[in-house]
């Protein structure tokens, strides 16, 4: 070997030996972002328990409806010695001759909580409804007749009578009305006694009015 070339071997040989060995660095796969190897090296977290739930407040017991109120009261039956089919005739008297009695039914309803009365005397006719108002605690009546005429009372039960006190229209005057007692009496055979008496101006009382009740036959 020529002098220059072995002198350049042995250079190149010293060099080498010379230089410290490289690092050798691995390469990591490639995962396709820098997220995805971030979550491959943080541990999972623990799910968290829901939070309690309170328990539902239980509905108050629905509370049962009043009842109504009934008419079954002693105080409702007050007028039932009324009750009936009636030949009506005047009390104390003898009926005309060719007339015959006056009729009056006399019944209940609305489950017993009204008194009605209808009135047959020839071409005249009325009736009447009575009912006991518990707020009062009285009888009231009102009648109507065919002749326009419009009566109203209120009473109570005295003894063996039922007493109304109310205003009747003068038969005179249209626009003049009167103070007047009505009385029934349970004469206690199965006959009833009604009278009508107005007040007069000195206080003293004048009768309209006085029949007997006799259960018709059947």
């Amino acid at each position: 070997m020529p002098p220059l070339l072995l002198l350049a071997t042995f250079a190149a040989h010293l060099t080498a030996a010379s230089l410290p060995p490289r690092a050798v660095t691995a390469t990591a796969p490639h995962t396709g972002s820098p997220t995805a190897s971030a979550n491959a090296t943080t541990p999972p977290q623990p799910a968290q328990a829901a939070p309690p739930v309170a328990p539902a407040a239980s509905a108050a017991p629905a509370q049962p409806a009043p009842k109504p109120p009934t008419c079954e009261s002693a105080e409702h039956r007050q007028f039932d010695f009324w009750l009936g089919e009636w030949d009506v005739t005047p009390y104390g008297q003898p009926v005309a001759a060719g007339q015959g009695p006056s009729r009056n039914t006399i019944t209940k309803a609305h489950a017993g909580c009204v008194v009605l009365e209808h009135y047959q005397a020839g071409s005249f006719s009325g009736e009447s409804v009575n009912i006991y108002d518990r707020s009062r605690g009285q009888w009231h009546q009102t009648w109507v007749d065919s002749t326009g005429g419009l009566h109203e009372y209120w009473g109570r039960r005295d003894g063996t009578t039922m007493v109304f006190h109310g205003s009747t229209p003068s038969r005179t005057d249209p626009a003049v009305r009167h103070q007047v007692r009505l009385t029934f009496f349970d004469l206690g055979d199965g006959r009833v006694r009604q009278r009508s008496e107005r007040l007069n101006a000195d206080g003293t009382w004048s009768v309209n009015y006085d029949l007997l009740y006799t259960r018709r036959s059947p």
